[in-house]
């Protein structure tokens, strides 16, 4: 059975709950700091999957980098593994390439 990934749910989970403080001040953000952490460590697992052949983790950090959400933002990098995953069939990837490819 394939069920779906579970990092490809919750996007924006948590935004919009205006306390006053930034996510850069870390402590007291408490959600904002939250997600960052998550998403961190979501982008550190998919690239590990990504890197052993998994497209639809491939898809995802492509997602990642392209959106700078768990990495810095890096259209080549997401480029190569939206590349990476579209070859394996993933019509998502395919999707994003020509999103990133119109002006």
């Amino acid at each position: 059975g394939g069920a779906a990934p579970r990092g490809a749910v919750g996007k924006g989970a948590g935004k919009g709950k205006g306390s006053g403080t930034t996510a850069a001040a870390g402590r007291g953000g408490g959600d904002a700091a939250q997600d960052a952490r998550r998403a961190e460590r979501m982008f550190r697992l998919n690239l590990r999957s990504a890197e052993a052949g998994d497209p639809v983790a491939q898809l995802e950090v492509g997602k990642a980098y392209l959106h700078g959400a768990g990495a810095a933002a890096d259209p080549e990098q997401a480029r190569r593994w939206l590349e990476q995953a579209a070859l394996q069939g993933v019509h998502a990837a395919k999707a994003h390439l020509e999103q990133i490819s119109s002006p």
